[in-house]
């Protein structure tokens, strides 16, 4: 069972009516039981006209994981891999092969930031994932 431990929020959009203001988002979730591979976990919800212009992703665990960091278009958007096995794993967005022209991207509806379990490890072991998006929104109550 997965249990959402912490959400921070830039807060709302501030600025001139013009828009152009920046969001940041980061979302840590702790997977107390082992997951399934192609679990979906919806991190962080971005608004209509969002466009991501950055974007990193923590894991660490015990077991060996390996996931994917996209969208309900592509689960495998911004990062098309990534592993962890007894350390701690940190990827930019866009960082590895087929990930590097993702950003910045933009959203034509509402749709959310996800995290794809791939490969999972054989035995329980807790996985804790931490994901940060920036996006610019023209909206001020994004």
């Amino acid at each position: 069972m997965a249990a959402e431990t912490l959400d921070y929020t830039s807060g709302p959009a501030k600025g001139p009516t013009g828009g152009g203001n920046v969001v940041t988002r980061i979302r840590e979730r702790t997977l107390q039981a082992i997951a399934s591979a192609n679990d979906v976990y919806q991190m962080i919800k971005v608004p209509l006209g969002g466009k991501i212009i950055d974007g990193w992703l923590k894991m660490y665990s015990s077991g060996a994981y390996t996931v994917t960091v996209g969208d309900g278009g592509s689960t495998a958007r911004f990062v098309p891999s990534c592993s962890v096995s007894g350390t701690a794993t940190f990827i930019r967005f866009g960082a590895l092969a087929g990930g590097k022209n993702t950003i910045p991207y933009t959203y034509a509806a509402e749709d959310t930031i996800d995290i794809k379990t791939t490969a999972v490890p054989a035995s329980t072991a807790g996985l804790i994932l931490t994901l940060c998006v920036k996006y610019i929104t023209e909206d001020q109550n994004a």
